[in-house]
C-alpha cells in the first residue's frame, strides 16, 4: 500500500513511475486511467484486495480487508477481429459460452427479462474478454451472521466467502422471475460489494459457471460424476464420513479444486440461467442426491437453495 501511494504521487506529477514488485505482486503505472494496478501473473488484483496464494493455472486466490476470498478464472482465447451485435469477438464467445444441449428450454440471460439483467450480462461478457477472466468465491456464499446451521429462510444477512461459515441456504433467486425483490440470492450478490469502484458482484451466471468446470475438470475431478470429490449421499472420496449432511464452507479438502471449495454436492447453487419461463437454474448437486445425478456440471430447475458470489473487473 505505501508503494501504491508512492508510485501514485510521482505518477500525478507526470514522472511516469517505473514498475515494482512486491512480493508476488507486479505494480504498474496506468498513464491513461492514471492509477496503479496491482497483477500477480497478469492477473488483475481489484482495489481493495490482496494476492493470498496460488497461480494462475492452479487457482490464483485474493482476499479483501475482511477476510473474504475469491478465485480468478481465467478465459483464454485468440482474437479473430470479427464482432458480433453486442460488441464480442467471435474467438471469445466461442470459448466463454453455456454448454447445454437443450437449448429451447435454457437461456441466459433470461428472454423476458428486464433491461437490468440484460444489461448486466453484457457488461459482465465485456469484462471478460476485456481482462481475460473474472473471479468466483472461494466458497459458498455464506451466512456472516449465523451461530448454527440454516434451517429456514430468515431476515437478510451479511453474505461472506470464508471457510467455516455456515451456509447461506434457504434462500430464493428473487421475488419472482424478473423481479429480484431485497433478500434473495441476486439481490445479496449485487449488493456484496456494491460500493466497489473496481469490482461489480453478480450471481454467478450459468456461462461463468461452465469456464469454472472447464478450469478445474481433470482426472481428479470429474465433473459430471463427482462423487469422488464431493459431499453427496453416496460419496467415494477421502471424507465420505461426512455424507448425508450438509457440511460449513471448505469443510474439507478434498472437496476442492483449483482452490475453490464445494463446486461438487454440499449444497445446490442457484445461477442467473433460468429454464423457460418457470425457475431459474441450480448447478452442481447437493448432500442429499447421488454423485453420478449431481455432478458439479449438472443443472436443476429450483427458485430456492444456495448460491455463490462471483467478481467481474470494472
Amino acid at each position: 500500500e505505501e508503494m501504491k501511494a508512492l508510485m501514485l504521487a510521482d505518477g500525478m506529477l507526470g514522472k511516469n513511475p517505473e514498475p515494482q514488485t512486491v512480493g508476488s505482486t507486479t505494480l504498474t503505472w496506468n498513464s491513461s486511467e492514471k492509477k496503479v494496478e496491482a497483477k500477480v501473473e497478469g492477473v488483475l488484483i481489484p482495489e481493495g484486495f490482496s494476492y493470498v496464494e496460488g497461480t494462475k493455472d492452479t487457482g490464483l486466490v485474493i482476499e479483501d480487508k475482511e477476510g473474504n476470498q475469491f478465485v480468478w478464472v481465467p478465459v483464454e482465447y485468440t482474437a479473430t477481429g470479427v464482432t458480433d451485435a453486442n460488441g464480442l469477438d467471435t474467438g471469445f464467445t466461442a470459448v466463454f459460452k453455456r454448454e447445454t444441449t437443450e437449448n429451447t428450454y435454457y437461456t441466459e440471460p433470461y428472454t423476458e427479462a428486464a433491461d437490468w439483467e440484460k444489461n448486466e450480462y453484457n457488461a459482465m461478457m465485456q469484462s471478460v474478454q476485456k481482462y481475460n477472466g473474472f473471479y468466483i468465491a472461494r466458497f459458498e456464499a455464506g451466512d456472516g451472521e449465523a451461530t448454527s446451521e440454516r434451517t429456514a429462510e430468515t431476515e437478510v444477512h451479511k453474505v461472506v466467502s470464508k471457510r467455516g461459515a455456515y451456509v447461506y441456504d434457504y434462500v430464493s433467486w428473487g421475488d419472482s422471475m424478473t423481479e429480484i425483490g431485497t433478500s434473495g440470492a441476486t439481490y445479496l450478490s449485487q449488493n456484496m460489494y456494491k460500493n466497489s469502484k473496481s469490482v461489480v458482484s453478480t450471481l454467478c451466471y450459468g456461462v461463468q459457471w461452465d469456464a469454472v468446470m472447464n478450469f478445474v475438470s481433470d482426472e481428479d475431478h470429474n465433473i459430471t460424476d463427482s462423487s469422488s470429490w464431493g459431499n453427496y449421499f453416496d460419496p467415494t472420496g477421502a471424507d465420505a464420513i461426512n455424507n448425508r449432511k450438509l457440511q460449513t464452507c471448505g469443510k474439507s479438502e478434498s472437496w476442492k479444486a483449483n482452490n475453490i471449495y464445494d463446486l461438487a454436492g454440499n449444497v445446490g447453487e442457484l445461477t442467473m440461467e433460468c429454464f423457460a419461463s418457470t425457475n431459474r437454474i441450480t448447478r452442481g448437486g447437493d448432500y442429499s442426491t447421488p454423485g453420478v445425478a449431481g455432478g458439479a456440471s449438472c443443472r436443476v430447475a429450483s427458485n430456492t437453495c444456495g448460491f455463490r458470489v462471483t467478481l467481474y473487473l470494472k
